[in-house]
């Protein structure tokens, strides 16, 4: 018995089969991903195919190749060239709500180590990013009042967990925006150094009136 990586239902171990060996190859050589071919009900689950490799080291080499000549990442996604079109869907599914991960659940879209190196590697695509994370923590804020507001006394605790994670995700994603707030008279500008100014007469004789004592920011 096996399950699917992707989180499916549990299903039989698929036996070895060179026809089904060979439809899989030929599908990822023409660059669908592993996850996906895997998906469907009458193929094996991914780790069945990860079961075949192991056992087979004939397959194994099949598999590798179809995986390079598809442009395939070691992990199972593709390694695409990239592109401002698929860069911009991606940003818009992140800053739907959606992880990295089910923003690129798509045929033809890369994997999230490409995403990530999309990030490091184009600065255009790294603004792109950083505007649909924002956009995401407002969505998680918001999402705050829409638990609360929707908790009963039976889900009160489990209301209290998601608000929780809700405004950690908010605070990480904005810091600026919904990170924990300085506390009071913990602004810069409260901050300045102090200094004292002592003004005296020396003049005066000794134990007439105290010198002033001035206080400055």
């Amino acid at each position: 018995m096996s399950s699917d990586d992707a989180g499916r239902c549990v299903r039989p171990w698929r036996a070895y089969s060179e026809g089904l060996a060979s439809v899989i190859c030929a599908r990822l050589a023409g660059g669908e991903p592993l996850m996906a071919v895997c998906r469907e009900p009458d193929m094996p689950s991914r780790a069945g195919v990860k079961g075949w490799a192991k056992a087979r080291p004939a397959f194994r080499a099949r598999l590798a190749a179809a995986m390079a000549a598809g442009r395939h990442s070691p992990r199972g996604g593709r390694r695409a060239v990239y592109c401002r079109h698929m860069a911009r869907l991606i940003c818009e599914r992140v800053a739907a709500g959606m992880t990295v991960g089910q923003a690129c659940d798509l045929p033809g879209l890369p994997c999230e180590d490409t995403v990530y190196n999309w990030v490091k590697r184009y600065p255009e695509f790294a603004q792109a990013y950083g505007v649909a994370r924002t956009v995401q923590a407002h969505r998680r804020f918001d999402q705050v009042w829409e638990i609360a507001e929707g908790a009963t006394a039976e889900t009160a605790f489990l209301a209290k967990v998601r608000i929780e994670a809700a405004r950690w995700q908010a605070a990480r994603l904005a810091p600026t925006k919904y990170g924990a707030k300085p506390l009071e008279g913990d602004t810069p500008e409260d901050r300045r150094p102090v200094f004292n100014i002592t003004v005296r007469n020396f003049g005066e004789e000794l134990g007439e009136a105290p010198a002033a004592k001035l206080t400055g920011g």
